[in-house]
């Protein structure tokens, strides 16, 4: 077989197979005891670039209550008006 990047396949072929192996098992168990915390610890702060009582605000405290009934956490909607939504951005 030939040399690709002077690497000879034949010989590097099945260690390279079990140890990509061996590290994608182990990534994917490291991802699940990460994926197991609870998320949100704290209440979340939701942020609306726009001044309070428009309808961009009630979509938000739409959305808000909703994310607190999925999340079980506190969800705050924070108003942040002025130059034209770049605050709140």
């Amino acid at each position: 077989m030939s040399a690709v990047y002077g690497i000879q396949w034949r010989r590097v072929g099945a260690p390279c197979v079990l140890a990509a192996g061996l590290w994608v098992s182990s990534t994917a168990v490291f991802a699940q005891s990460t994926a197991a915390q609870n998320f949100p610890v704290k209440p979340v702060r939701y942020v609306v670039p726009f001044a309070a009582g428009t309808g961009n605000d009630i979509v938000g405290r739409l959305i808000g209550d909703r994310l607190t009934r999925m999340w079980g956490q506190q969800v705050i909607v924070d108003n942040r008006a002025g130059a034209s939504g770049v605050i709140g951005a």
